[in-house]
């Protein structure tokens, strides 16, 4: 096994850190690291930087079926607690969609994991039997 990486995550990788704060390098703005994203799929330009939001939007059309979408959601504190502002059909359980959480921002500890090494402690709001 293998990791690979594709160039867009890691030019909206790179967009993302320098809007979070991070300097930047050989020129690059969140917009135009954003921008040769968008000229492969033939997509308009932003005329200016991107917001988080846009950011996260592009991510996900980007990534579509990739994995990527829950991960980024948690990044984006988009996913679980009560700040969340980002809602969608049956989150939560309800067909409405409800926040739910943060504690399930993260997966439990297999039970199996915490028998084997009973050093291991169950992640806070999960039961020590809860797979």
């Amino acid at each position: 096994d293998y990791p690979i990486f594709r160039f867009a995550d890691i030019l909206l990788t790179k967009a993302e850190c320098i809007l979070r704060g991070a300097q930047a390098t050989n020129g690059d703005t969140p917009m135009s690291l954003f921008n040769q994203v968008r000229r492969c799929s033939s997509a308009p330009e932003l005329t200016a930087n991107p917001t988080m939001d846009e950011l996260l939007d592009e991510r996900s059309r980007e990534f579509y079926f990739e994995g990527l979408r829950r991960t980024d959601l948690i990044r984006f504190n988009q996913f679980g607690g009560t700040q969340t502002t980002y809602n969608w059909s049956y989150k939560g359980g309800n067909i409405n969609g409800v926040t739910f959480d943060k504690t399930r921002n993260l997966f439990p500890l297999p039970a199996s994991e915490i028998q084997a090494n009973r050093s291991l402690i169950q992640i806070d709001g999960y039961n020590e039997t809860e797979e």
